[in-house]
């Protein structure tokens, strides 16, 4: 599964997995971007399950796995899924911090929860969080990325919290 699969890094890592064998389910929030994506799996000989979701949502993360779990269990999760405003701290909005927090953050937790269990009982699988070098410590940060850099920094934590609880079942 891949989350953010619409464009960028989420669809060529979409790409790869389909080319490798995999058959992919390729999420994001615009329906048209992840059709066409599934279509051109499926035209190069792959196979793909496209599936609209706004992972920050609970509801539609949960629809997503329903839809996923007709393929099988996750063997591989790609939550690259995020949004980047670009504004200067004191004129961010809350409505800017909780969009970037909501999808690049909590979406990446709920696919992370929803697998883990998944995972765990079909002996392992792995987990691929995109984070960035604004989530980096010690790294200088851009200007006007503020809500960005506190959700990728959320991001590296969440992954190395994931990773000591999953190690034990091969996740």
């Amino acid at each position: 599964m891949i989350t953010g699969a619409g464009k960028g890094i989420g669809r060529a890592t979409a790409e790869a997995m389909a080319r490798a064998g995999a058959h992919v389910v390729v999420a994001a929030r615009t329906a048209t971007q992840v059709e066409d994506l599934a279509a051109s799996i499926r035209k190069e000989g792959g196979a793909a399950t496209a599936v609209a979701a706004d992972v920050g949502r609970a509801a539609e993360v949960d629809r997503l796995y329903q839809v996923a779990g007709r393929v099988g269990p996750p063997t591989a999760l790609v939550c690259a899924a995020a949004v980047l405003h670009k504004v200067a701290f004191e004129e961010t909005s809350l409505e800017t911090w909780d969009e970037t927090i909501r999808i690049n953050l909590t979406g990446s937790f709920l696919c992370c929860r929803k697998a883990f269990p998944l995972m765990r009982d079909a002996g392992g699988g792995r987990i691929v969080n995109l984070a960035s070098l604004s989530g980096i410590y010690g790294t200088e940060k851009f200007p006007g990325l503020a809500a960005y850099n506190v959700s990728k920094y959320g991001i590296v934590g969440l992954t190395e919290a994931i990773a000591v609880e999953g190690r034990q079942h091969g996740i």
